[in-house]
């Protein structure tokens, strides 16, 4: 993959005081400063999922199964912000379960070959990557119902 971005940038800026009613200094009296500019401190990511169990009736039905999915950043200051949006994502094994496009669900459709106690999906955020773990239940085939 890419290598992980840079956490801080240092940029020149040329500034000046303007005095109201002077006239503004000649070029030898400006200032010039360095100023490193750091992106927002985020220590972790969590994936939040409404559920922790996936119960696979798709096979049966052909309905997919969703469950929805935020994650959450917390900020060095304790701050908390949502950045599912941002995020990036994969399913470790998408025989057992599956994520969307845009990681805001994770779900079974009916194709899936087995299920799992600790089926996991992978978020990535900047530099950092979480796992979503979830137990994927499958009935058994042939079912027998009484």
């Amino acid at each position: 993959g890419k290598p992980p971005p840079s956490q801080s940038v240092k940029r020149r800026i040329m500034w000046h005081v303007d005095y109201r009613g002077h006239s503004a200094l000649p070029d030898l009296e400006r200032a010039v400063t360095e100023l490193t500019v750091i992106q927002r401190d985020v220590q972790a990511i969590l994936p939040l999922a409404m559920d922790t169990e996936i119960i696979n009736t798709a096979i049966l039905t052909g309905r997919t199964v969703a469950i929805p999915v935020k994650v959450i950043a917390i900020e060095v200051t304790g701050l908390v912000l949502d950045v599912s949006a941002l995020v990036e994502c994969e399913s470790d094994n998408e025989d057992i379960i599956k994520v969307s496009s845009s990681c805001d669900y994770v779900f079974v459709s009916g194709k899936e070959s087995r299920g799992s106690m600790n089926a996991r999906v992978t978020f990535r955020y900047d530099i950092l990557n979480a796992p979503l773990e979830m137990t994927v239940w499958v009935p058994k085939l042939p079912l027998h119902i009484e």
